[in-house]
């Protein structure tokens, strides 16, 4: 009985034991070499809360290469205009008896010659009429200004206004006549003039007829 109760104590005393002792370690395998050499690896350090993280900066655009000039184009030429050609000069000739054109007047085809009235003969009146007139690009006359004796200067507006020039260009030219009364004879002399007299102004062109209206 006693031999019983010991056995008995000394198991309990065992259990406790066996429940109180810390299980084996687990075995880690051994460490490589590479990993011995390795440092140790700090942690990054982390953001303090609440740190808000810094924008990402802009991405600039995405630059586009150079459109290249196609080969088969051809090269820019340069177009260089020429000035005008120079209009001919007009120097012609009179048709008409004692009318002499200087250089610059057209031809003078046809018209009155100079004579004096018969007033201006009976009274032995002398002197010299200048008459300044535009010539159109058909060749007609425009009488824009007389000076001189008024006995002389009907006969001498008559004249110019009854002359017809021969044109070789199509803009208007401003002649001067200078008619010279001298008793029986008589003359004129027709040169240019460079511009129109001051407040002239062109005629205005003439209306083209309208036929007659048929029944």
């Amino acid at each position: 009985m006693k031999r019983m109760s010991y056995a008995a104590v000394v198991l309990a005393l065992a259990v406790p034991a066996a429940a109180q002792s810390p299980a084996p370690a687990e075995e880690k395998p051994p460490a490589t070499q590479e990993q011995a050499q390795a440092p140790p690896t700090e942690p990054a350090p982390s953001a303090p809360a609440g740190a808000s993280r810094p924008a990402a900066p802009p991405q600039a655009p995405p630059a586009t290469a150079p459109a290249t000039a196609d080969a088969t184009a051809p090269p820019p030429v340069e177009v260089i205009t020429a000035p005008p050609p120079a209009l001919p000069p007009e120097n012609g000739v009179s048709a008409i008896r004692d009318v002499t054109l200087e250089p610059g007047v057209p031809d003078l085809t046809r018209g009155r010659r100079p004579v004096a009235p018969p007033l201006a003969r009976m009274t032995g009146t002398t002197g010299t009429v200048e008459v300044a007139f535009s010539v159109s690009a058909a060749g007609t006359t425009t009488v824009q200004g007389v000076t001189g004796p008024d006995v002389l200067k009907p006969a001498a507006e008559q004249a110019v206004a009854s002359w017809v020039f021969r044109r070789a260009r199509a803009d208007r030219a401003y002649l001067v006549a200078v008619f010279t009364y001298t008793g029986d004879k008589s003359s004129a002399v027709v040169r240019p003039q460079a511009e129109p007299p001051a407040g002239t102004a062109a005629p205005p062109p003439a209306a083209p007829a309208t036929p007659p209206a048929q029944p």
